[in-house]
């Protein structure tokens, strides 16, 4: 018994910490159209992105779907302010495939990608990264992650941009926490 209260109370802090820095990770909330998720913008010219709450969604009460299985779509978070010289991982679930459906049903385009990456946000335009990019080619719900340590100066905040080549793509659960080592 004092075992298991050591553990729970070394254990505990860290549970703590591991709170979600994306706001609307899990694309439950809109906003004017069903085409804006609150905390996420988009191009106005890109109009193929869509809430999904038919059981095509991956989870919860809805998933964004990015629409136009010709065409590229992309999503750009709100800015997420980070710690200099700290260590995140960033996960997420997706799949992609040829048309829209549930998972595991239909096959992916060859070359076809549904992507998240990390850019620099400085206030007033962002910037590539070095960070890996987070990718799911399958057309079976796949959970995907990556850690990566922000530079030590000059960077306070980053923004996540999701966005598929072709190919119809869902996404959900963005999670980005912060590593306490």
């Amino acid at each position: 018994m004092k075992k298991l209260f050591f553990i729970a109370i070394i254990i505990a802090p860290m549970l703590l910490n591991a709170q979600n820095l994306v706001i609307n990770g899990d694309f439950e909330t809109v906003g004017a159209t069903p085409q804006n998720f609150a905390n996420w913008t988009h191009s106005p010219t890109y109009s193929n992105i869509a809430k999904e709450t038919s059981a095509t969604k991956i989870n919860g009460l809805s998933s964004v779907r990015f629409t136009a299985n010709t065409s590229a779509a992309y999503i750009t978070s709100d800015a997420i302010t980070v710690e200099p010289g700290k260590t995140y991982r960033l996960k997420f679930t997706g799949r992609i495939h040829k048309t829209a459906g549930t998972s595991g049903t239909l096959e992916t385009s060859e070359d076809a990608a549904l992507k998240l990456s990390v850019l620099i946000w400085n206030g007033t335009k962002t910037s590539p990264s070095k960070f890996p990019v987070l990718s799911i080619t399958s057309a079976t719900n796949k959970t995907v992650s990556g850690e990566f340590k922000i530079p030590a100066a000059g960077v306070t905040a980053i923004k996540l941009v999701f966005g598929k080549n072709k190919d119809v793509a869902y996404a959900d659960d963005v999670v980005l926490v912060e590593l306490k080592k």
